[in-house]
């Protein structure tokens, strides 16, 4: 099973399969914060390589730009929903269509990022 195929045990008991979710792995447990502290390393790295050595009135932009970008490529379904979560009464499931298009989107954030800073 990939990392990206797991599905928590409160969202299996909604979808009414709760034995077939296995328990996560220690990875599957702590992939998700450490992905996420990287993209937030990488984001102020490039903020501040930016400032020293780019365009310092875009610096921050970028760096912005960097961090949203590389979480939307690393992990489209955390940001797909954000500020709509609410709406939904139980986790909303994404296509593959969606993935591949926010997928997409980080990508274009992430050269947008590099654009902005030369």
């Amino acid at each position: 099973m990939r990392p990206e195929d797991y599905v928590p045990p409160q969202a299996a008991a909604r979808r009414g399969h709760e034995a077939a979710a296995p328990p996560p792995t220690r990875w599957q447990r702590v992939q998700g914060p450490l992905v996420m502290t990287g993209v937030v390393a990488a984001a102020v790295a490039w903020t501040v390589v930016t400032y020293t050595y780019g365009r310092r009135e875009t610096s921050l932009y970028a760096g912005l730009l960097l961090g949203i970008g590389l979480a939307a490529l690393l992990r489209p379904t955390w940001g797909m929903y954000f500020g709509s979560r609410w709406q939904y009464a139980q986790e909303p499931v994404p296509s593959r269509a969606a993935i591949v298009m926010t997928r997409f989107s980080g990508v274009v954030m992430c050269a947008a990022a590099v654009a902005l800073s030369l």
